[in-house]
């Protein structure tokens, strides 16, 4: 008897449930996993983006603020640098902006004007100040320290003082004006320590001296003093802000103590290094411009195509074009060992800049040559000057600063900064000609200190 014969809808197996639930599930699995790495990836993305922002932000931040510091030294030293006179005794508008622009290539543009009229209006002051009697000026001067050295001075204080000498001297419009203007140029929010700092700014400018000398506060820290407001200020701080501690009192003291413990067993090492590295910024500012200008002048005496700006003051000084020349010359050459003196009177690096320097009288080639070191030397200092900002911004106790800077000066060299600073192919050529033309193989060593320059750039992103 054959074998029964199996139903054919016996034969077919319906779906099993829990399979298709289970490969259903890892289908889904897969499409999570594929979500998952897809939004990991887009997150790590906008990490990225978020820090390159972040980073981008903290760069223009320092860049901004370092700009700033250069265009107000130039708002300060508007009259006493004596680059702004012009033919006639007045400001030069122009001249004083392009130093803007020079000096804050990113945001010179934005503040240009503000800084001409600040500056414009010191300028005035001082003029009018260098032409009262030594007396007046004495009175003005003493006035305006004690002012600042008032710890309760106040705006009402300030016009009182202002009227009191005007009334001694009822007939004098200059003073009278003088004064007007100065009182202005306070600004009227100010109070208690930053109105005293004002002040101190002022009477070190009408006294000529400096705004601030260095004592030693409880913690044996050397720091700031305003030389009339006697204001002291914490290390890493802005001297005269309102949130800065009494350095003498047990809290400050106590304090200052934890910081005492610095690079090389000593307690200021750092301090003192950053108080050296901040006071060489204004005059490495003044050095770039000093000798943009006297490579400008070299170039035209010796082509003898003067500028009309030079040539209408030699006609009113009634002086030929190129003696009027040679004798801005000799007066920037002269301003440039002036500035380069104090910045550090023991530095080897200043002494060769000083024995170094040319005559008015020399061939343009070792002017130039000259000046592409001594200008180096101040794009060195302003380097460190933005490595001590950078470091500030993160530790403002300092810790490391002399480490870091001792790192930055032994392993580049003015001339590095200076090519580094070289915008065109025909300025870099230039520049190896008058610096390596002498040397046994020439090519090999400007190749040489390229690569050098090369290195700088990957380890300081300078």
């Amino acid at each position: 008897m054959p074998d029964a014969i199996q139903p054919v809808g016996a034969m077919i197996q319906p779906p099993d449930p829990s399979k298709g639930l289970g490969m259903m599930s890892s289908i889904l699995g897969i499409q999570q996993q594929r979500l998952g790495l897809q939004q990991a990836q887009q997150n790590l993305q906008t990490g990225q983006y978020t820090q390159q922002t972040a980073q981008a932000g903290s760069q223009l931040a320092q860049q901004k603020a370092s700009e700033m510091q250069a265009v107000g030294n130039l708002v300060k030293q508007s009259y006493t640098s004596g680059r702004y006179k012009g033919a006639d005794g007045n400001f030069d508008n122009q001249k004083f902006a392009n130093d803007v622009n020079a000096v804050a290539p990113v945001n010179g543009a934005q503040i240009a004007n503000d800084a001409v009229s600040r500056a414009g209006e010191i300028y005035k002051n001082q003029q009018t100040l260098f032409n009262l009697e030594s007396s007046k000026r004495a009175q003005v001067g003493d006035t305006v320290g004690a002012l600042a050295g008032d710890k309760d001075v106040t705006q009402s204080k300030i016009i009182d003082a202002f009227e009191g000498l005007r009334q001694q001297h009822p007939d004098d419009k200059a003073l009278s004006r003088m004064l007007q203007s100065t009182q202005g140029s306070i600004p009227p929010n100010a109070t208690g320590p930053q109105l005293q700092q004002v002040l101190n700014t002022m009477a070190s400018g009408m006294k000529g001296t400096a705004a601030q000398g260095s004592t030693t506060n409880a913690a044996s820290q050397i720091v700031n003093q305003g030389t009339y407001s006697r204001i002291l200020s914490a290390p890493g701080e802005v001297p005269g802000s309102p949130n800065n501690l009494n350095p003498a009192s047990p809290k400050v003291a106590g304090a200052a103590a934890g910081e005492v413990s610095r690079a090389g067993g000593s307690g200021n090492a750092d301090i003192d290094r950053s108080n050296q590295v901040s006071a060489a910024v204004a005059p490495a500012n003044k050095t770039v411009l000093i000798t943009n200008e006297i490579d400008g002048l070299a170039d035209q005496i010796h082509s003898g195509k003067l500028s009309a700006s030079i040539s209408k003051a030699a006609a009113a000084a009634g002086l030929s074009s190129t003696t009027y020349a040679r004798q801005l010359l000799e007066k920037d050459l002269g301003q440039l060992r002036t500035n380069a003196t104090p910045a550090s009177a023991t530095d080897q690096r200043q002494a060769t800049v000083i024995s170094g320097l040319p005559e008015a009288t020399s061939d343009p080639q070792t002017i130039h040559t000259s000046m592409d070191y001594t200008r180096g030397v101040a794009r060195q200092d302003l380097a460190r000057g933005a490595q001590l900002n950078a470091i500030k911004s993160k530790d403002p106790s300092l810790r490391g600063f002399q480490a870091a800077d001792d790192t930055l000066t032994g392993t580049t060299d003015p001339l590095m900064h200076e090519f580094k600073s070289l915008n065109t192919p025909a300025d870099r050529i230039a520049f190896y000609k008058r610096n390596f033309s002498n040397a046994k193989d020439p090519a090999a060593a400007a190749e040489a200190f390229r690569n050098k320059v090369a290195g700088m750039g990957h380890v300081f992103g300078q």
